[in-house]
This record gives structure tokens, sequence and C-alpha cells, in this order.
């Protein structure tokens, strides 16, 4: 064989090359792979890897904030499709006669386009003045009732839409929408921001009243009317407005 480092011809069996002293040992195997690092990110892709890439970051915060957006959006469709309703506004208004909330009743009966202008000339007062006498006239009204070891109370009967007037047309005031509106008309007539043509719904709701008065009981039936104007939802009060 021969060295590897002068090229001498050296005899087999040789460990060292007598010429220039160069080792004569071959490798028996290929080195080992040293071993890998240890991954100290708990089981997580190392840095570099895709999930430290910016672009992936922000793919994943838009894709939070899309979900964000379609929970609230299914959140507010449920608020408009099942709450804040016709029957909601004659739950609030009755609950506002109970606890003698004027400022409530007020805000529950007059569009708040005109709110402001109605009081004035109505009340010659402020929505907040005239709620508070409002309240007033309520709170003896139930003291009243109170000194007689009375009781009244309210709950929501049959309702229906004055465009399908049937099993209250006797009841109702009104044929249909239409004239429902022509009265609207005339009782804001001096003001300039109702519009009557934007209502486009309005029923006519059953309230009944159960009455205690001296160990006696009684019952009894009025009606209100709610509409929807320009989004909202209003009470024209009815039988109810005569307790205030």
């Amino acid at each position: 064989m021969f060295c590897k480092n002068c090229g001498a011809n050296i005899p087999d069996g040789q460990k060292f090359c007598p010429n220039c002293g160069a080792s004569l040992d071959t490798p028996s195997a290929e080195t080992p792979a040293a071993n890998p690092a240890p991954n100290f990110n708990g089981g997580a892709a190392p840095f570099g890897s895709d999930n430290n890439n910016p672009a992936k970051k922000n793919n994943n915060v838009i894709l939070i904030a899309a979900v964000v957006v379609v929970l609230l959006l299914a959140f507010l469709l449920i608020k408009v499709l099942f709450g804040g309703g016709a029957k909601s506004a004659v739950k609030d208004y009755i609950k506002a006669i109970e606890k003698s909330k004027g400022k409530d009743i007020l805000e529950l009966t007059i569009p708040k386009q005109i709110i402001d202008d109605y009081c004035d000339d109505v009340y010659d007062d402020s929505v907040k003045e005239a709620g508070k006498d409002i309240s007033d006239e309520l709170e003896d009204f139930w003291d009243e009732v109170k000194d007689e070891d009375g009781k009244i109370s309210f709950s929501i009967g049959k309702s229906e839409s004055l465009d399908k007037l049937d099993k209250f047309e006797d009841e109702s005031s009104f044929d249909d929408l239409d004239e429902f509106k022509d009265k609207l008309e005339d009782v804001y007539d001096d003001y300039d921001k109702f519009d009557a043509d934007k209502i486009k719904k309005a029923y006519i709701y059953e309230i009944k009243m159960k009455m205690k008065m001296d160990g006696d009981t009684d019952t009894d039936e009025t009606y209100v009317y709610v509409y929807k104007y320009k989004g909202d939802w209003y009470v024209y009060g009815g039988g109810l407005s005569m307790l205030f």
C-alpha cells in the first residue's frame, strides 16, 4: 500500500509510514451525527418556524376579530328579533306606572324626536321636571289605593295588528292603521319633526286589571296601542292613561 501523506510504498500491516511517520489507520465507520439539541420550548415549534411568522400571526388576529364581529352581529339580530319589540314596550309602560316612573312614561309614549318640545308646550317644563310631576300624581294615586287596603295588578292579554283587526274590532277606537296614523297626526300636528307616515306597524294590546278594594275583588279590561316609529316602539296610552 502507499502512504497517503508522502506516497511511499509501504509493506502491508504497518501502522505508521517509515518514511514520514504518518498514521496509516483508516476510519472504521462514519462518525455518528451529534445528538440534536434539546428543545426547551415545551414541545412548541422551535424559533424560526411558522409560529413566529408575523404574517401568520396577523392572520390569526384577523380571524379572531372576525369571530368577535360575527358573535356581536348574532347578538344584535337576536335582540332585534326576540327582544325590544311591541310587547316589551307594553311591559315597560306597565312597570313605569306601577313604580311611579313619570319620566319613563313620557319617554315610552312620546317620540324622542319631539319629546322636548312637547313637554315644553304641554307641561311648560323640561322632560325631567314633567316626569317628576307625573311621578307625584302616581304616588298619590297608589297611596290612596294603599290607604284603602287595596291592590291593583296588571297583566298583558292578547294583541292584534291594526292592519288585520278581527277579535278586537269592536274594542279598538280605530278601524285600521291609517286611521290610527291620522289620529297621531292630529295629536302631534304642531310638531314638524313628527311624520305619521313613518309609522309602519301598530298593535292593540289587551290589559287585564285585577282590583282588590275593601275586601271586594273586581276585574276589568282596558286597551293600549303600540306603534313603531323610526325604529322605536311607543305606547299610545288608551285606558291606562286615566291613572295619571
